[in-house]
C-alpha cells in the first residue's frame, strides 16, 4: 500500500512540474502602445515617375451592368462521351442502340461482430 501511495505522489508531483513547465513556456501576449492621431502618415501619392495602369490591366466595372450572355459551347454536354442526349444509349454507326439496365446490385452482406 507504501508502493502505491509512493507512485501517486510521483507521478502528481510529475503532472505539477509540467503545468509549471507549460505555463513558464506560453508565450505572453503583448499589448499595442496607442496611436496618436497626429502621428499618422499621409495617404501615398504615386511617384512622378510611375504611370497609371494600361487600360487592359484595369478593372473595367461597365461588365457587370450587362445582360449574361449564354457561352456558346455550353450546349455541349462533356460529361456524356458516347454522344446524344440519352442515358443508356450508345450511338454505333449512327444507330441508336438501347443498352439493357444492369441488373441490380445483390445486397450488402452482414458483417458479424
Amino acid at each position: 500500500m507504501n508502493r502505491k501511495r509512493l507512485i501517486l505522489a510521483a507521478l502528481v508531483g510529475l503532472l505539477i512540474l509540467s503545468l509549471i513547465y507549460a505555463f513558464w513556456t506560453a508565450p505572453r501576449q503583448e499589448k499595442a502602445p496607442p496611436r496618436v492621431e497626429s502621428q499618422r502618415p499621409a495617404a501615398k501619392k504615386p511617384a512622378a515617375g510611375k504611370k497609371a495602369l494600361p487600360a487592359a490591366e484595369r478593372l473595367h466595372l461597365g461588365l457587370l451592368s450587362q445582360a449574361p450572355q449564354p457561352f456558346p459551347g455550353a450546349s455541349r454536354d462533356i460529361f456524356r462521351f458516347n454522344g446524344g442526349g440519352r442515358s443508356g444509349a450508345v450511338v454505333a454507326n449512327e444507330e441508336v442502340v438501347e443498352v439493357p439496365a444492369e441488373e441490380a446490385a445483390p445486397p450488402p452482406l452482414k458483417r458479424k461482430i
